[in-house]
């Protein structure tokens, strides 16, 4: 079609340029040399200008994009690690069952480690990365609701939500940008500040009722990773410069 021929001709003629070059000097050449009425070359001008111009914020929005991700799995995965840290801290407190406490260690080690194998498996055959990540935000509130209740279920349920966190968020990063090294970062170094803070906080205090402060930042999280755009799940990327995102 003629129409697009004038408008890749336009682009390989002009480049990138402001929308005075693209509608000043070159339109005279372009009349000259296609025989095309000069409205019509001034018009496509204009739109190629536009669409240009409309495309450059692209690569930032989604480099923006990017690093939102990271930091809202980061901030999950911290708030993840905090909440086991403090339930496994104040169970060894206010038990003197040896056997109970190392039971309660070792299952949650199997759930949240062990566990992610299977989760991986999953989640490679079914690409539902946000149903994965709105799920494990659900567990952590779910292990936060049955603390007061038994905390021997509420620390199998957030071995569950440990898992699903960090398969969740490693694969969310790995597709976001696998050149990026920095996201990975991002993700993984809250983790450490939320077991170390959440198992100080879970000796020191007697009471369980005050990790059900942690439900507000959930709950926001929750309707954060619901709202977001998450990056397309691609096995194989088409060329070795390919973003997922």
């Amino acid at each position: 079609n003629s129409k697009y021929s004038i408008s890749c001709y336009i682009n390989s003629v002009i480049g990138i340029r402001n929308r005075r070059d693209l509608c000043g000097g070159h339109n005279n050449l372009l009349f000259l040399t296609t025989k095309i009425p000069k409205g019509i070359i001034n018009f496509l001008c204009a739109k190629c200008s536009y669409n240009l111009l409309r495309n450059l914020d692209k690569p930032y929005s989604a480099m923006k994009n990017k690093y939102n991700i990271a930091i809202a799995f980061g901030m999950l995965h911290g708030l993840n690690d905090f909440v086991a840290g403090y339930l496994l801290a104040h169970l060894s407190v206010v038990s003197d069952n040896t056997l109970l406490n190392t039971t309660c260690f070792l299952v949650y080690s199997i759930l949240a480690f062990a566990g992610q194998l299977p989760i991986g498996f999953l989640l490679d055959s079914n690409h539902k990365i946000k149903s994965f990540s709105l799920f494990a935000v659900i567990c952590l509130l779910m292990a936060i609701a049955l603390a007061p209740i038994s905390v021997f279920m509420a620390i199998i349920v957030s071995g569950v939500a440990s898992a699903f966190v960090h398969v969740s968020g490693g694969t969310v990063c790995y597709l976001s940008d696998n050149k990026n090294s920095s996201l990975s970062g991002i993700f993984t170094a809250p983790g450490v500040i939320g077991l170390i803070s959440g198992g100080i906080f879970g000796s020191i205090q007697e009471s369980i009722y005050y990790i059900i402060l942690l439900v507000i930042p959930l709950a926001v999280l929750l309707f954060f990773v619901w709202k977001m755009s998450f990056p397309k799940y691609i096995k194989s990327p088409i060329n070795k410069d390919q973003s997922s995102i």
